[in-house]
């Protein structure tokens, strides 16, 4: 994936090198070829992410309680089942 990325890149500096009228580029350019690069990736900010790793936490909590209240019951329907 890493490869894939830096092999694009290289090919959209490429195709800019090529069509400026002379050899510099200014940083507005770099940046809208590496943005372009960037966003064939669906990449997501360190906050969105921290803030979905977040939901997961409390999800991963949820259900862990839940399995404990659902073994409890299971352990009261087998228990009178029994009796």
């Amino acid at each position: 994936m890493l490869f894939e990325f830096s092999k694009q890149l290289m090919q959209d500096f490429s195709q800019l090198l090529a069509a400026a009228p002379k050899p510099t580029l200014d940083n507005s350019q770099v940046q809208a070829v590496i943005e372009s690069a960037l966003q064939k990736f669906q990449l997501v900010t360190r906050s969105e992410f921290d803030a979905q790793a977040a939901v997961l936490a409390r999800t991963r909590q949820k259900v862990e309680l839940l399995e404990q209240q659902l073994a409890v019951l299971e352990g009261r329907v087998v228990g009178k089942v029994v009796e």
